[in-house]
């Protein structure tokens, strides 16, 4: 687990920590005695690892998604503004989310072909210039929204390999909420939406609209070898909200931009969420990508103490020996006072390693005169 916290910062404070982990190729030296022994995370992707082999291996940089961006979707499904519609049918009663489900002979329609991002309205993650193509902001009756909930679908081909891979890693942009159904089956929900059966008229709390959010899920039994099909519902949070919008991609954790790694806030005792912000970073790493993390008083005007890390959970198949190397970078706002610091941490198994205060990778403490 990577984090950087910054503690006791009441003023407007960065703390910005670029932390690019490149761990070599490691000898694991197995002992007589066999053990199974997890080394956890705040992440479910393991990974086996066999003696004298690679232990963690990640480049954080972009993937290939197995996702095209051109998706059908259909921004006619009229809320209890309009027409209040169920979700559709196809001509053979077929529901919308399943593998066979065809578009032209849908109980409610037209269905629309495009090319991601899409959008209605300005989502601001989406680059400058992106068409406003999806229907049902303000046109009701009483000037709210006539759409809650945006249906999108397409089929995508894998290999048998493809198919084999069991953690997957979804990279997407939606406002506001998602359901995500492959082959029928649903594989993944946002955190905002409901939990349980929801509706065409189901809203959902806000979502995040300004950069990707990173999602693993577990795919075994659910992908085939040949074609399959996703399919994904969008939901509004309001129904005076004044945009919406979706973009997806799919890829295999094994060859994730992430490298395996989840972000999360609050991974060193503090209790400030949405204080800290995670990223990858395709070219800020030493040398190519890099995963950063970012706290302290620039996110909010009345910041204390905030944290975030990146995690992985692997497993290896014998109690062994491991070295485990990465290289980091730490860097600070210029007006730190004398009882404000940041510092750079790392933990394994919830132990943590490093040569200076408490433990850390390296503290960094302002001056009392605006420096740091």
């Amino acid at each position: 687990m990577f984090a950087s916290p910054s503690r006791h910062s009441p003023n407007l404070k960065k703390s910005f920590l670029l932390a690019s982990f490149f761990p070599l190729p490691s000898l694991l030296l197995a002992l007589p005695v066999a053990n199974d022994d997890n080394f956890s995370g705040n992440e479910d992707t393991p990974l086996t690892i066999s003696s004298g082999g690679t232990l963690v291996e990640a480049h954080f940089e972009s993937a290939p998604s197995v996702l095209a961006n051109t998706w059908a979707y259909l921004d006619r499904l009229e809320n209890e503004n309009g027409a209040n519609h169920d979700y559709p049918l196809d001509g053979t009663s077929k529901a919308w989310n399943s593998p066979q489900f065809e578009t032209t002979t849908s109980t409610i329609g037209p269905w629309t072909s495009g090319t991601a991002p899409l959008q209605g309205g300005i989502i601001n993650g989406f680059p400058p210039g992106t068409p406003d193509v999806l229907f049902g902001l303000a046109v009701a009756g009483n000037g709210e929204n006539i759409i809650t909930t945006y249906l999108f679908r397409q089929e995508f081909n894998l290999t048998g390999a493809q198919a084999g891979e069991t953690n997957w890693e979804f990279n997407s942009i939606v406002d506001d909420g998602a359901i995500v159904y492959i082959n029928g089956t649903e594989v993944y929900r946002t955190a905002n939406m409901p939990a349980g059966a929801v509706t065409t008229t189901t809203l959902c709390e806000p979502g995040d609209e300004t950069t990707f959010a990173s999602a693993q899920v577990n795919l075994s039994g659910i992908l085939v070898a040949g074609a399959n099909t996703i399919a994904v519902e969008i939901h509004q949070t309001t129904l005076t909200s004044s945009d919406v919008g979706f973009q997806l991609d799919l890829v295999p954790v094994s060859s994730s931009a992430s490298g395996g790694f989840v972000y999360a806030d609050d991974t060193f005792g503090t209790s400030r969420p949405n204080n800290a912000n995670g990223n990858i970073e395709p070219t800020r790493g030493f040398a190519g990508g890099g995963l950063s993390v970012q706290v302290g008083g620039r996110l909010t005007n009345n910041n204390q103490s905030t944290s975030g890390g990146w995690s992985r959970q692997f497993s290896l198949d014998t109690l062994s020996t491991a070295t485990i190397s990465f290289r980091y970078r730490l860097t600070f706002s210029d007006s730190y006072e004398d009882d404000e610091y940041g510092e750079a941490l790392f933990e394994l198994d919830g132990v943590r390693y490093g040569n200076d205060i408490g433990n850390s990778l390296t503290r960094f403490r302002g001056d009392g005169n605006g420096g740091g």
